[in-house]
């Protein structure tokens, strides 16, 4: 080669080292920012992990304090008595009331807690609750057998009459059995295999021959099945059929738009919603978004079918603590919640975000938002007008047989 080749070939040969170099050093700086990042991810990790941890055992240590609290100071005072000015049984009915409303109530201690304060007003006994599961039983396999006469003690029915009833009948039984699987859906434990689809169906049942008056109307299995999860059939029965004995689900289960007592109440609701959230409020009366498009279904199930469980069980320890005065502000908090998406929505994406978002509210977030709820001396007024606490129930449903009656009662 010639000189000036050499030179040349040396030129690019210094270029491809230096490129090469230049690229090791790249590789390098690359590998060393690399394992940087990888080791702040893992300090970042490592940091949320003890933050978790460290927020696990808060929690399970306040978890233990309050069932401390709960089962010792409260549960175990509540009928006793000291001296004749100093009352256990009210201290720990008043530590009772603060402690729900501030934190809820454990689920461990929901199933002794809500019979409490959701007083047996009707005085339903196991054995009344064993003889009407036992009609039931007993009339839910005729019907399944058949839609023909079959019942010696209709005899006094005209023919008419009796094939209407049965009818009446079977329509009970297939809409029970329709709903049943159909309730908490996401979660599967009353589908047909599983156990607590037989508890629920017995319960419902059981109760269309208790209040065969009312008998039963979509969104009861919501409300059952609920109590199912925190206590056995016969005191979820017990519970059961107070809540719906109640002023405040008795004027919902009648769906009678005429009705007055659940025309106040819509009316109380969205005066509550316009004196917290006037905007929204606006909103909704502009684009035709009424209570009943909403409201009815929240109180039908008392929120089971919206809200998560988790959350559904804080607000039923404020309704069983508070009245019906927690389903208004419950439902205004929630709207609270989901006015950023609401707002400015037309018609049919409203009611999609009424039906879809309250499941994703957290806990925390609903129970933060009722506290901010205001509600003024003449909105308690009314609620006393409405017979405030909720739990008012008359002492027996209309039209029930009296134990040991010889006349079963019917759909």
């Amino acid at each position: 080669k010639t000189p000036s080749e050499l030179r040349k070939h040396s030129k690019e040969v210094a270029r491809i080292k230096a490129l090469y170099q230049k690229k090791l050093e790249k590789e390098k700086k690359d590998d060393e920012r690399r394992k940087r990042n990888e080791e702040r991810r893992r300090k970042q990790q490592y940091r949320e992990d003890q933050r978790k941890k460290r927020e696990d055992f808060q929690r399970e240590t306040k978890l233990q304090q309050m069932l401390t609290v709960w089962e010792d100071e409260i549960l175990a005072n509540w009928d006793k008595k000291e001296g004749f000015l100093v009352s256990k049984a009210a201290q720990a009915r008043a530590t009772a009331r603060n402690m729900a409303m501030r934190d809820g109530i454990p689920s461990l201690v929901r199933k002794k807690v809500w019979p409490l304060f959701c007083k047996n007003n009707l005085g339903i006994t196991e054995a009344v609750w064993i003889e009407y599961r036992e009609i039931a039983r007993s009339e839910s396999k005729k019907n399944k057998n058949s839609d023909t006469n079959h019942s010696a003690h209709l005899a006094g029915n005209s023919a008419a009459e009796e094939k209407i009833e049965n009818k009446s009948k079977l329509m009970s039984y297939m809409l029970i059995a329709t709903d049943i699987t159909r309730t908490f859906p996401v979660y599967a434990f009353f589908q047909k295999e599983c156990p607590m689809h037989d508890e629920l169906e017995s319960i419902l049942l059981t109760y269309c021959f208790y209040n065969p008056t009312l008998g039963y109307v979509q969104g009861m299995s919501y409300l059952a099945g609920h109590l199912l999860f925190y206590m056995d059939k016969f005191n979820a029965f017990v519970i059961f059929a107070n809540l719906l004995s109640t002023p405040f689900l008795s004027a919902f289960l009648s769906l009678d738009a005429t009705n007055p007592s659940l025309l106040e109440r819509y009316k109380m609701y969205e005066d509550l919603l316009v004196d917290n959230h006037p905007e929204l409020a606006s909103h909704l009366h502009l684009e035709g978004i009424s209570p009943d498009m909403y409201f009815l279904e929240w109180c039908l199930t008392l929120f089971c079918k919206r809200l998560s469980l988790e959350v559904v069980g804080k607000v039923w320890d404020l309704w069983f603590v508070l009245g019906e005065v927690a389903i208004f502000k419950t439902a205004v908090a929630l709207m609270s919640i989901l006015k950023p998406k609401l707002l400015g929505q037309p018609f049919g994406r409203v009611l999609k975000g009424l039906a879809t978002l309250p499941q994703k509210v957290k806990p925390d977030e609903l129970m933060s938002a009722i506290q901010k709820v205001k509600v003024k001396t003449a909105y308690k007024r009314r609620l006393d007008a409405l017979k405030e606490p909720a739990f008012t129930a008359t002492k027996s449903p209309p039209n029930s047989r009296t134990l040991g009656s010889s006349q079963t009662p019917k759909l």
